[in-house]
């Protein structure tokens, strides 16, 4: 176990993803690397680092705004990239946040496309709405699963 997996600040949250893991298989960093490569995305150690804990790790939860009780976190990278063009990130959410960004997952049943920055910042997409949602990863999973607010990024 990593650093990564201790930063939970929230319990029951962390419960959720402990349980979600006992049905992952971790991903090797070498093939996380060779799939980002492939889809043209930059390698961060940051990418790196968050998705040889969490990649391939598909959260259920039920959204509070909502009531959804399927929702959903999903690291499995060759999902995310089937779903999201690259086109969309390098001409419009790249420009925006004016920071490289790396594909990283997705949520809300595929209606949301996580990527994260060097500095380890995770964004969220859908269409033309990009916001900021958390400073790291496990705040990303934290800040999506307890319904915190995130913060818009405009056109």
């Amino acid at each position: 176990m990593t650093e990564n997996r201790k930063e939970f600040k929230n319990a029951e949250v962390e419960k959720i993803v402990r349980d979600a893991m006992l049905n992952t298989q971790q991903q090797d960093k070498n093939e996380i690397i060779e799939l980002i490569k492939i889809e043209g995305y930059p390698i961060f150690n940051s990418v790196i680092e968050f998705l040889t804990d969490f990649g391939g790790l598909h959260v259920y939860f039920k959204n509070q705004q909502n009531g959804i009780v399927n929702d959903d976190i999903n690291f499995d990278l060759n999902h995310a990239f089937n779903l999201e063009v690259p086109e969309r990130v390098f001409k419009d959410y790249i420009p925006r946040v004016k920071k490289e960004l790396c594909i990283i997952g997705t949520a809300y049943r595929d209606h949301f496309i996580l990527l994260m920055s060097n500095d380890g910042n995770v964004y969220g997409g859908y269409d033309d709405y990009l916001c900021k949602i958390s400073n790291t990863g496990i705040g990303a999973i934290e800040a999506i699963i307890l319904n915190q607010s995130f913060i818009e990024i405009e056109l």
